[in-house]
This record gives structure tokens, C-alpha cells and sequence, in this order.
């Protein structure tokens, strides 16, 4: 559970980081 918890907390920086790189290229 913790394992699920600790991958979908990384997803949510990646993507937060991905959508910030995108905005600040645009």
C-alpha cells in the first residue's frame, strides 16, 4: 500500500514538473 501510495505521489511530481517545463517554454 505505502509502495502504491510513494508511485503515485512520484507521477504526480513528474507530471507537475512536465506541465511546468511546458509552460515555461511557451
Amino acid at each position: 500500500m505505502l509502495i502504491r501510495a510513494s508511485i503515485k505521489l512520484v507521477l504526480v511530481l513528474c507530471h507537475g514538473l512536465m506541465v511546468a517545463s511546458n509552460s515555461e517554454s511557451f
